[in-house]
């Protein structure tokens, strides 16, 4: 029999008829618990049976300063002291911590100036300081609402009722485990001779119990719904005090009656109110703008966002009325991305990725290039909608965003925490807009906000209001210990059993050391050593208990609770870690064996591509799965809107720059000084920021570096030119091969080639991030300026420009296809061999990274020299390798040599 059971035949037997009693438990399920028992079991007429909490809860908020209000007041007062500067974030946080503390100090009548004379030190007596200073302007602060603070008025309450109970004469019966606090302890004082407290003789412990150790915290949760939906006609205990744990239990179940509550903040109408106030608080962004569209609630099909519907907000979204769909669970083989985003906000962010995601403001989104009026007419309501105003005040913004909710969900109050939503969104408008003779304090401090910060306040305040979503006939109840331990189930499930969960200890307070807590007496988040011993306990008397505790949670490795270990071995059934796990003793709980990994390692194709780049033939190389999705699948990623510009984007815009300026360099600036060169590639660099949609600290970031390095780069290119007779830019080329049969066509640009005035050749590559090693070109790991050197050998730069080499002058190379180059860009046949096989064996050509850098050395050169042999066996190498993959059309999942991979996802 559970406690309420017991406790049941106590009334009965021990109370005579007529008595006037009063039962007191710890909560109002176990209210409502007792009395179901008394009417179902006994029939008899109800006592009075009471939680605590509503012995102080009585009448209404609008005789006390609201918690939220009280929390603005105290946060004004910390961002006022200089001393210690705090931001607005981070005083409405301390404003928690240091709300609770002064209500403590005036239940307790407590005088906070008794804790500066004990320590001395600079560092206490600042912080005591702070502390003095914050308490007597949060009660002049308080004093001019003419109310009181909700921490008194709950005094107020309990002093009533103590002396009505003793007016009366009544018996009180404190029943259950309570914890401490300091109403409590007042009550218990005052009425020590007019209380009974019931605590029965512990039972014996149940020979049901099981234990069992999942991988992680969803398996934990699969193995907990599983356990459910075997025992379906049972009444099951899900006992936990987390929250986070709690939603992810939950999306595992159907039906359950929750005592936790949720988070209002964490609802998709919270967040979607949230998003549309980001966005009237801040520029125009495209993160902001996608954090609304990818709202659950507001993913429809095209066809329902018209003008019509917008702007007669008439429009019913389908996927609005069921904002989270079961079977989209964590275990679904289908991605509930899939199911949510609409065809509208597929197309727009394609469009908006890439190049596109830096656009800076609405009126460039109807710009865009629109495959088809629908999508352009769902982007020009978006801009209609949320771009029209431009609210300057906080309650003004609040008031546009419930109106913009409003269009673009017209059922938005009818959604889960609607109702609350939308009278916490209504009390805090009414607060910020009513006009008084002199205007609050508070409502300053809050009107005054930039409105950049607004949202995190808004999302702060959103925090501490819950609400509560339950099933009616739920045979699941999810509760804290403190709810159900004095109730009885057929099951108790006791998940995430480890120490950080069941062995809660006081947190050190972050204003008050120990020895000031002890001075001030303050029973300060005090937790009794037995509190949750006692608890446990009580669970290990139903009928069936399961303890499971995940090995590893958020990184670390969790061990059970102490308390589990109190238990003797031969009460517990222990996990086993092979096959189907089973838990036996009068009904069977089987739980779901784990999924099985995947075995496949490579990925097939049909065909080869004939058309490859330099980096491909690298990618080929290092990730031939990485290969295989680009070329043969045609994946490529996208950069996503919210996406910061990457390394490579800067070193698209540095290799534009040095091009547009050795392009120009004979023409405008050959005869130009060293300042004038360096200030002409500046502005090169910023005509190309101006015409190209990034951020602005990036463009500025950008223009930093590039004048950081201008002036060195501009001597690198004075001294370099000294020793040429020809430099080209950014030249195409190509080289053809036939391999197994196939005609392959590997094309490339080179940055910079140059021809020196004793006909030597280099070919310059310039890097902005890491360049690769001489072991990885030596190898063939980075091969891009070695295929280069293969097309120049095989007259692969074919451009107009570049034919007016001359490479008579210097020695005939000798290729592995027996075609030689000559002057002219003119090939010749065999019988030329003669006369140049000989002049031909030590000739050279140069590579060289040039590595750019926005510190010193601003500019890095690695040169190194590669003879025609090594050329030779390099192509031979590059034959072998692509006639592997066009003979055999394999591509490995394990081979992963790349410093960069974006198919890693995807080898899964």
């Amino acid at each position: 029999m559970a406690y309420l059971e017991i406790f049941a035949q106590y009334i009965i037997d021990k109370l005579g008829k007529g008595t006037e009693v009063q039962i007191i438990l710890p909560n109002n399920f176990s209210c409502l618990e007792l009395k179901k028992i008394l009417t179902d079991k006994y029939k008899i007429k109800l006592p009075i049976i009471i939680p605590f909490n509503s012995l102080i809860s009585k009448k209404t908020d609008s005789d006390y300063v609201s918690k939220i209000e009280e929390l603005l007041i105290i946060s004004k007062i910390i961002t006022e002291y200089k001393d210690l500067p705090f931001n607005k974030n981070e005083s409405l946080k301390a404003a928690e911590i240091l709300r609770k503390l002064f209500n403590d100090l005036i239940i307790n009548n407590i005088d906070i100036k008794l804790i500066e004379v004990y320590n001395n030190s600079n560092y206490w007596q600042k912080i005591y300081k702070f502390l003095e200073y914050c308490f007597l302007r949060w009660q002049e602060e308080i004093s001019f609402t003419q109310k009181q603070t909700k921490a008194v008025y709950k005094l107020k309450l309990l002093q009533e009722e103590i002396i009505r109970i003793k007016n009366r004469n009544k018996q009180i019966i404190l029943a259950g485990i309570f914890k401490p606090n300091v109403f409590l302890k007042r009550f218990e004082e005052e009425l020590k001779d007019y209380i009974i407290y019931y605590n029965p003789a512990s039972k014996q412990i149940s020979n049901g119990i099981s234990y069992l150790e999942p991988a992680n915290i969803y398996e934990e949760a699969r193995q907990i719904a599983y356990i459910c939906s075997r025992n379906k006609d049972k009444r099951i205990a899900i006992i936990t005090n987390n929250n986070k744990l709690k939603r992810v239990y939950c999306n595992f179940l159907d039906k359950y009656e929750d005592l936790l509550g949720n988070d209002l903040r964490l609802t998709n109408i919270s967040e979607l109110l949230t998003s549309i106030i980001k966005i009237l608080c801040n520029n125009f962004d495209l993160k902001l703008l996608f954090l609304l569209l990818k709202n659950p609630l507001i993913n429809c099909p095209i066809g329902q966002l018209n003008s019509q519907s917008f702007r007669q907000d008439e429009f019913k979204s389908k996927s609005a009325q069921r904002t989270i769909v079961r079977e989209h669970r964590l275990n679904s083989k289908n991605s509930p991305v899939s199911s949510f985003v609409n065809d509208s906000v597929q197309k727009l962010e394609l469009m908006l990725s890439n190049k596109n995601r830096f656009i800076s403001s609405p009126k460039y989104l109807l710009q865009l290039q629109f495959d088809n009026e629908d999508t352009k007419e769902y982007c020009r309501n978006l801009i209609d909608i949320l771009f029209t105003d431009n609210p300057h005040n906080i309650p003004d913004i609040l008031i546009a965003a419930k109106g913009i909710a409003e269009k673009l969900l017209p059922t938005i109050w009818e959604e889960e925490g609607g109702v609350e939503l939308l009278e916490f969104l209504t009390n805090l408008t009414a607060y910020l807009s009513t006009s008084f003779p002199q205007k609050r304090e508070s409502d300053k401090y809050i009107n005054l906000t930039n409105k950049k910060d607004f949202p995190k306040i808004f999302s702060f305040l959103l925090s501490n209001i819950k609400y509560y979503k339950n099933t009616d006939s739920a045979s699941i109840i999810i509760g804290s210990p403190e709810d159900l331990a004095l109730c009885g189930f057929d099951l108790i499930i006791l998940p995430h059993f480890n120490n950080e969960n069941w062995t809660l200890t006081a947190k050190a307070h972050p204003w008050l050391s120990k020895k000031a807590l002890q001075i001030l007496n303050i029973d300060y988040n005090e937790i009794a050593p037995t509190l949750y011993s006692d608890y446990f306990n009580l669970f290990l008397q139903n009928k069936q208990i399961v303890i499971l505790n995940a090995k590893k949670y958020d990184g670390k490795l969790l061990v059970p609770s102490n308390l589990f270990l109190k238990l003797q071995l031969k009460h517990v059934i222990p996990w086993l870690d092979h096959g189907i796990h089973t838990i036996n003793r009068s009904n069977n709980i089987f739980l779901d064996p784990a999924i099985k990994s995947r075995d496949d390692k490579v990925a097939s194709s049909t065909f080869f591509p004939a058309v490859l780049s330099v980096t491909d033939i690298e990618t080929l190389i290092r990730n031939p799965y990485g290969f295989y999705a680009k070329k043969i699948l045609g994946l490529r990623k996208k950069d996503n809107i919210w996406e910061e510009p990457k390394i490579s984007d800067f070193g698209n815009f540095i290799h534009k720059v040095l091009e547009e300026y050795s392009k120009n360099h004979d023409k405008q600036y050959i005869n130009l000084n060293l300042l004038d060169k360096q200030n002409a590639l500046i502005n090169i660099g910023n005509h190309i920021l101006y015409s190209t949609i990034l951020p602005n600290y990036t463009k500025k970031t950008w223009q930093i570096k590039l004048t950081a390095f201008s002036k060195a780069f501009i001597l690198f290119d004075i001294e370099r030119r000294k020793n040429c007779k020809e430099i080209y830019f950014e030249t195409k080329g190509e080289l053809q091969l036939n391999i197994a049969g196939q005609d392959i066509k590997i094309i490339g640009i080179a940055d910079r080639i140059e021809i020196s005035k004793s006909n030597n050749i280099t070919i310059l590559d310039y890097k902005t991030g890491t360049i690769p090693t001489r072991k990885e070109i030596e190898l063939g790991l980075s091969p891009q300026l070695i295929i280069e050197s293969l097309m120049l050998l095989e007259n692969g730069f074919y451009t107009a420009r570049f034919r007016k080499l001359d490479t008579s002058e210097f020695s005939d190379i000798r290729l592995c296809s027996r075609t030689f180059v000559r002057s002219a860009g003119s090939v010749v046949n065999s019988s030329c061999l003669k006369l140049s096989e000989s002049s031909c064996i030590n000739k050279e050509i140069t590579i060289a990274y040039v590595k750019i850098t926005s510190t010193e050395p601003y500019v890095q050169i690695t040169e190194i020299a590669l003879s025609i042999e090594t050329l030779n066996r390099h192509k031979a190498g590059l034959v072998k390798l692509l006639e592997h993959y066009i003979t055999n059309k394999f591509f490995s999942y394990n081979l992963n040599l790349s410093k960069y991979n974006d198919y890693l996802h995807l080898m899964r």
